[in-house]
Formats: C-alpha cells, structure tokens, sequence
C-alpha cells in the first residue's frame, strides 16, 4: 500500500487531522484482521495468530446521528482493483435477522471479488429445508418424503453463482431415497453428521446418525412453527459461520484455499437498537461463545447507540474507545476474548469505537485501500503446471542420483545402527528374550534408563545390585506361575524407582550401598509375599518391576512418560516406590505419577514440601522438620550448648545444584528457624579451611547438612586441622551412605567420632533379634533364609554388608502395599478368576491412608501413620554415635549406638543410652 498519512501529518485543521490519523489506525487494524495470508505493510503490527483459530471482533463503530456515515467511507477503501476482500454492505437493515442473515448469504457468496467463491453448503442445506412445506404428507412419512424431495432438487436442478447444493450430495441423497432407503445411515455425509453434533435444537434426540431426516422434518413448513424461534436463529447463524470455517481451515490437498489471501467483511450501516442487525450482532456472540468455536468472519456495524444495549457513548465511557486508541485498545481485548469467551459474556466479542463528528468524505480520499495480498506462488496454476513438468524432465536424472544416494543412506544406517548397537551393549542396555516381558529403555547421556521385569536387561555392572535384581526378577517368574495355577487371588505389580546407575567412572559396587540396600529390601518383601500368596487367597502374589532414574533421578520425568505406556496396558501396575533423593527432578516425576494416576511411596525422600501438594503421595520417613528437631534437642538439651555451624553440599554437581537440591535448602531452613540466632551456615568445598571450627575456637557444634558423596574429604579436613582439638561433628541422613561404604572409609581418620542421623535404625540386625512384633520377626526370618543375613554364626550383621536403613524403609514400602491390595481383596466375594479391574491404584492408595488412620501400620522401621499430606507423622528417627568412622561396622564392638531419638517406636526398644559421642 503506498500513500499512508503518517500520525504526525497534520493539516491546518488539528480536528480534521487527528480524525485523520485515528481513521488509518482503524484501517491498519481491519486490514490487519482481513488478511489471511502474505506479509502486512511495515507500519502495521501484526497480531499474535494461533493456527486454526480466529479472533474476529465485532466493530461496532458509534457516531452522533446526522453525521457522514464511517461505513461507505470503509466500504470505498475495499472496492478497488480487480481482486477485492470479500464483503458486502447491508444499509438500514430493517428486515427480520433470517432476511438479514440471507441477504449477508447473497453478498458474499457472489462472484465479484476476483478469488474463489464462497460457498454455503450448511446454511445453504437448511434455507432448503425450510423451504419445503411437508403439510400434505403423513406424519410416519415425511422423513421418507423430505429425503426425496432434497434429493431430486438437489441433483437435477442446476446450481446457480451462490447456490449452495452439489452434486455428490444430491446423488447420495437420491440413492438414498429412491434406491437403497434401509442404508441411508451408511451413506450419511459429514455435513449431516456437522447437523447431528451441533448444540442447538437438540438434534442427538433424534436419534443420532439415523435420525437426521427425523430432526430435519422439524425445520420444515409448517413443523418448525412448534420449536423455538431463537434456537433456529442461532442454528441458522451457526451453519452460516461453519461454512465460513471451512472456507478457511488448512486442507493441503485444497489448493482454492490458499488462494483466499483475506478474510470476508459484512458491513452493517446505520443500525438502531431493535432491529435484526443489533439481533444478529448478539446472535454472532452468543454462538462464539457456546460453541467454543471461532470464526473468520469480520461485522462492522454502524449506528448512534452501542450495542448491544442501545446506550449512549457519553453513557458508557468505560467501554466505549477512543477512535485513537483503537490499536492498543483492541490487543488489550485480543488477549483477553477467550476468557470473556468462556464466562459467556455477553459482550465478549464487542469492540465499540466512538468516531467523532467530522466530515469524513474530506479525509476519504486521503485513506490508505485495502488491497488483499497477491495469491501465494504454491496456488498459482503456472506453478503447478512447473511442478509437474519438473520432476518429468529430471526423472532420469534424480533415479540415478536417488539410486547412489539410497546405497549411501543404506550404508551409513547400517553404520549407525551397528555403532548404535555397540553403545548398548557397552552401557548394558541392550535387552534380549524380551518376548511376553516388561521391558522398556533408551539410552540417556551413556545412562540405561527405563524399566524392566526380567533378567533379558538389567541395569547396572556392579556385582551386588545385579545380583539383587536378578533376585527379583526369578520371583517374578515364581509370581507369575503361581499365580498361574492360582488365580483366584490377587496380583499386584509395583514399579522399584531409583538409581542404578551413575555417570561416575570411578563408581564401584560400594557407590551403591544404599540403592543395594533398598533392592534388598523390596526383594525380602516380595519374598514375603509371594510365601503368603501361596498360603491365603486374599495375599496378592507380588511383581516388582525395576526403573532406573539415572544419577540422582536426573531422568525420572522421561521414565514415568514410558511408565504412562506401560499401565495402559497392564491393569496390575498400582503404585511406584521410589526411594530416590529429594531434588526438583523427583519433585516433577511426583506431579507426573500422579497425573498419570500411580500413588508413590517414597521411603526416603524426606525434604519438607517434596510432594508439591500431591494427592497419590506417601512418605514413610520423618520430614525434615523432624531431624532438625531431633538435632536441636541434642545439641541444646543433651549437650546442653547453644552454637550450631551447618556446612553444607550438593553433591556431584557442587554449587550449580544449589536450586535441585531440596534436601539440603529444606534441611538449612529448618534449622535456621530452630536454632534462630544461634545458627550459621556455609557452603563447603574440597580444600576449604575449617580452622574457625576448632573446639578452642568454637564452643557449639558443628553440623554436616549435605550430600554424603563430601563427607569424607570434610572429615579428612577437619583432622587434619583440628587432630588436637576436635570438635563435635553432627551429620545428616545422607552420611548414612559413607559410613556403610567400607572403601570409601578406607582413608578416614582412625580417632573421629562422629554423631550421624539414620531413619531405619528399628530394622538393623541387633533391633531385630530383640523384637517381639511379629512383622520384625517375619523381616528377620526373610533376611536370614532369603539374603542370608543376621545368621547364627554373624549375629549382629556385622561385615561389610550391614542391614541398613534402606533396606527396612524399602521392605516396609512393598509391604504396606499388599497389605492394602489384599484387605480390598479379604473385603470382597470370592471368585474363581481374579480380574485386575477389580482394584486401582487410587483404591489402593485410599485403603492405606484409611488403614493407617485407624490403626498405625507396624513397620519395621516403626508404626507408620500418615498426616493429610501423605507424610509420616511422629515416625522414629535416631541419632547414633560411631566413636571412630573408621572402625564403624568392622566388628562386633563398633556398633553405633543410640544416642537420641524422635518419633513412637516400639515396647522392647532398648534403653537410650543419651550423651556426648566420645574417641575410642
């Protein structure tokens, strides 16, 4: 477009000037909105599009009475060239909304816009319903009657510019009639299916597909005298806008439609509150609005009053917008339609405009036309024609290029996949006999990631973990067949979560202590139940299928997407447990099990807040807010001293895991807000000073409140620093981990007492011999016939294997389970077959909660009770002493014991032998 006035062109007459400018902002903004395809002029900003979706207003342009008319003005910016937008002028419309609505039809159906023609095929299909009179025809009769009648004129008679009918349809509808009546419901086309769908008149109680002749005979004369007037109204409206979008919609094999470069425009002149312009005006938003459905149709009204109440300008100014805020204005209100759209208001797609009192035949010759872009190069026929004719000539040429380059891609496939193949072998990724198996992965970052339910893959090449989920996969296969012979009693599928595999080159077997422990938790459960299942029928046999998440769950997200394939196909998926750290990344992989509708159980994970509000969420270790707790009474009431210094890690990642690491920031909030005044922190690094710490220099306590993989190299620190005045170091959970890896102790100093955290301590071996609950006595029997642990000849588990926590927390997680899948089952009728259907996960996570709450589970690790938010409450935590990290677990001797404890235990725990932790 060439000759836009710029805003700051002013004439003499400021008035005159500023009407001006106002006006080409209002022409940018329609041309902005009628085109459909090409790049719009540089002055003009285009808007934010979403495919398939339109935003059409409804201009409602307001001036004083008397004054020059807005609409001829825009209706001669259109009217030039031999291609022109789409539009037709209706001036005082006065008629009913059905004549008005029809004379819109006529307009723009015609053929003078230099484009492919319009063509309404859903509103052109109802005007010929309702112009046959049925009055003469018997009732049981007229569905017959209208079929042939529609038929016959729909096929013989010829279609004039604008008609509507076709001749595919009208043959299907004189087969249909005259031929083959019993199978017109097979040879119903998508615009009577468009009919059947659509909300008004309620055409579904017809009958569906098979009554669209049923509900068509109520459109006819005289029948639609008895329906609602307003419901036809908007049938009517609705029809005429599909037609539109279908017009418009993106078919690439319809290349008419890219030859349609702009939207149609109906203009509306001179219309008053009360006549079928304002109706039509309600009816176009009242349609937008239920359906839920846009369209590309344009209405530009002219009239004294604001629609659709008919009020004055001055009346509602805060509505009404400025002819120079028409730009800013109408983004505010494209940003905010949809939600206007979907409260149904009833002015959601109303943009009034005030045009001031000017004299606008002198600024019209001044204003910029409104051209359509020119057609696209991909729907001009020369460009098919030289598609088509290109490939022809070259034919010989690209078969032999295509021949070469086919071999080259063929061997450079092979290549890959051969080195693709070797790359899963190497990361162990590989799967083999995985017919009838569970078994999904990819490999991530030289990471196996996914999940498995047999030894066809396992993850991991360190010794003991493949072991152990070899354990569990030959359970699997005894599940199976007893399940087999037994099957009318239940049977359950738990996802094991965790992580089996690091990035770490140095990883050996004792990297993985306590993911070791937690496989062998989960394998002595199921073990457990499998016993059971074979003796009750209400026990569920039990089938553990392994999930690697990779180092610290990095890639927990993508395993429950595959997670989301396998429970759509297996109905005996229903829970997760997963004992995985407490990082944002498993915080995501909580809101995704519980999207998917999988209740997890985390026997780790304790940072406060971790299961963001998650309603499938339970968690059987003490928060965060505990072991803080439990720190502070130590150090203020049993040492009776008030300084606390948190050093505190990340892990592998160093600082950058700062904003990941949930355990840690939670665990320094908590103790910030207990010790107050009295609390300091500090991130430690390898090689930093501790000097400040030594006991001369500092009289509280010191505190570990990272990742356990520093801890040793902290420790060394602090020796070496301080081997003449040491002072009292206190350690998180997570050190759980080193002081049960022999060879990382391998280096820590011979004479350090350390004081650390553990959440299991009610299941390790000397708790166990003591116990007179019978669910520790069915751990300790497993343990000692299923992993030959806390056996006669090395009563305390003592070695390089000691029982864990992990592996109590881990047991007490699929234990906790069963029981509730088999209390749904013992609630319900015996049958000879047990469906899968019967029990979901959501059941099974409501049968927990409503167990717990009445009677506590007795763990192994302690009675377990669950808050509102899925979270253990008062559950056991303890404080041990090791008098030398280096000797702890070498012998009978260097035990931990207890110096501190929070949360219910049991009646034969043994006395707390509370106090300082003093050298050996």
């Amino acid at each position: 477009m060439s000759g836009r006035p710029q805003d700051g062109d002013v004439g003499p007459d400021d008035r005159p000037s500023g009407v001006l400018a106002g006006f080409v902002r209002l022409v940018d903004l329609i041309e902005t909105l009628v085109r459909h395809t090409g790049r719009a002029p540089r002055r003009i900003e285009p808007l934010p599009v979403t495919r398939g979706e339109w935003r059409m207003p409804l201009l409602c342009l307001v001036s004083p009475l008397g004054a020059s008319s807005p609409v001829e003005v825009l209706t001669d910016r259109f009217e030039s060239g031999t291609r022109q937008v789409p539009h037709t002028v209706i001036p005082n419309p006065a008629d009913d909304v059905r004549s008005l609505l029809h004379q819109a039809y006529e307009g723009l159906s015609a053929r003078r816009f230099g484009g492919p023609p319009l063509r309404f095929r859903h509103y052109g299909l109802i005007k010929r319903i309702m112009d046959v009179d049925l009055s003469k025809a018997e009732v049981e009769k007229r569905p017959r009657e209208l079929a042939r009648r529609l038929g016959r004129s729909l096929w013989t008679r010829p279609r004039e510019a604008g008609q509507v009918a076709t001749g595919s349809l009208g043959l299907v509808l004189w087969i249909s009639a005259a031929l083959v009546p019993m199978m017109l419901p097979l040879l119903v086309t998508g615009r009577m299916r468009w009919f059947m769908r659509q909300p008004f008149l309620a055409p579904r109680l017809a009958g569906g597909l098979f009554g669209f002749f049923a509900f068509a005979v109520r459109l006819t004369t005289p029948a639609r005298r008895s329906e609602d007037g307003e419901q036809i109204d908007r049938l009517l409206v609705h029809a005429f806008l599909e037609d539109l979008r279908t017009a418009y919609r993106h078919r690439p094999w319809r290349p008419s439609r890219w030859r349609r470069t702009t939207y149609p425009v109906l203009l509306l002149d001179r219309i008053v509150p009360g006549d079928a312009a304002y109706d039509l005006l309600r009816l176009v938003n009242t349609v937008r609005n239920e359906t839920g459905e846009s369209d590309p149709l344009l209405i530009i009204s002219h009239g004294g009053e604001v629609p659709p109440g008919g009020s004055r300008p001055e009346d509602e100014p805060h509505r009404v917008v400025r002819l120079e805020d028409v730009g800013d204005v109408f983004r505010v209100w494209h940003g905010s339609v949809t939600e206007m759209r979907q409260a149904r208001d009833d002015t959601a797609w109303y943009v009034p405009i005030e045009i001031p009192p000017a004299d606008l035949g002198a600024i019209q010759p001044r204003l910029p036309r409104i051209v359509p872009p020119p057609v696209p190069l991909r729907a001009r026929p020369a460009i098919w024609i030289a598609l088509a004719l290109v490939p022809c000539l070259c034919a010989g040429t690209w078969y032999g290029l295509d021949q070469r380059q086919e071999h080259q891609r063929h061997e450079r496939a092979v290549a890959i996949a051969a080195e693709r193949r070797r790359d899963l072998i190497q990361a162990h990724c590989y799967p083999v006999n995985t017919r009838g198996r569970r078994i999904a992965v990819t490999l991530e970052q030289r990471e196996c990631i996914g999940y498995s339910d047999s030894d066809g893959l396992v993850f991991g090449d360190n010794q003991k973990t493949v072991a152990i989920q070899k354990t569990i996969f030959e359970q699997n296969r005894y599940a199976e067949q007893g399940w087999a012979v037994r099957n009318d009693r239940p049977y359950a599928t738990l996802v094991y979560l965790n992580t089996l595999t690091r990035l770490d080159p140095l990883a050996d077997d004792e990297t993985f202590v306590a993911e070791r422990e937690g496989l062998e938790g989960v394998a002595t459960a199921q073990y457990r139940a499998n016993l059971e299942a074979d003796n009750d029928p209400a026990s569920p046999y039990v089938r553990i299928i392994v999930a690697n998440a990779g180092q610290e769950a990095r890639q927990a997200d993508q395993v429950v997407r595959m997670l989301e394939q396998l429970i759509a196909g297996d109905s005996t998926v229903l829970a997760v447990v997963a004992p995985v750290d407490s990082r944002r990344s498993t915080q995501r992989a909580l809101r995704e099990l519980e999207r998917i509708g999988l209740p997890t159980v985390t026997p780790t994970t304790s940072a406060d807040g971790i299961s963001g509000g998650s309603s499938l969420y339970l968690q059987l270790a003490a928060p965060n807010i505990d072991q803080a707790r439990l720190v502070h009474h130590y150090v203020t009431e049993v040492l009776h001293r008030r300084g606390l210094v948190n050093y505190y890690t990340f892990g592998v990642a160093g600082r950058s895991g700062e904003q990941d690491d949930l355990y840690v920031q939670t665990l320094r909030d908590d103790l910030k807000s207990l010790f107050k005044g009295d609390y300091a922190d500090q991130f430690w690094k390898n090689g930093t000073s501790v000097r400040d710490i030594c006991a001369r220099r500092f009289s509280g306590v010191v505190f570990f409140g990272g990742r356990y993989s520093e801890f040793g190299p902290f420790i060394q620190q602090v020796y070496s620093e301080c081997s003449q005045d040491l002072p009292v170091i206190v350690a998180d959970d997570s050190v759980g981990r080193y002081m049960a890896n022999v060879p990382a102790r391998a280096t820590a100093p011979t004479n350090l007492p350390v004081i650390f955290a553990v959440k299991g301590q009610l299941a390790s071996c000397p708790m166990l011999e003591k116990a007179s609950d019978s669910e520790r006595q069915y751990f300790l029997t497993d343990l000692r016939t299923q992993r030959s642990r806390c056996r006669g000849d090395n009563p305390q588990g003592i070695g390089d294997d000691p029982v864990g926590g992990w592996t109590g927390l881990s047991y007490d997680a699929v234990r906790i389970v069963a029981k509730a899948v088999k209390d749904i089952a013992g609630s319900r009728p015996t049958s000879t077959h047990w469906d899968p259907r019967q029990i979901s996960p959501q059941l099974v996570y409501r049968q927990v909660r409503q167990s717990a709450d009445q009677t506590p589970y007795p763990g192994v690790t302690g009675p377990i009770r669950f808050d509102r938010y899925g979270v253990a409450e008062d559950k056991r935590l303890s404080l041990l002493c090791a008098p030398n990290v280096y000797q702890v677990y070498r012998k009978g001797s260097d035990i931990p014991r207890e110096v501190d404890r929070i949360g219910v235990g049991y009646r034969d725990d043994p006395p707390l032998r509370s106090g300082a932790c003093h050298a050996n």
